[in-house]
């Protein structure tokens, strides 16, 4: 497994990881 593969999944699941939670966090306060 390549680094930058690594680098670019552990980057992907950050970023899915803040759009679920301001998802939920409008959903909470709506």
């Amino acid at each position: 497994m390549k680094l930058q593969h690594i680098i670019l999944v552990g980057f992907f699941g950050v970023l899915f990881f803040v759009v679920f939670l301001l998802v939920l966090v409008d959903f909470v306060l709506a």
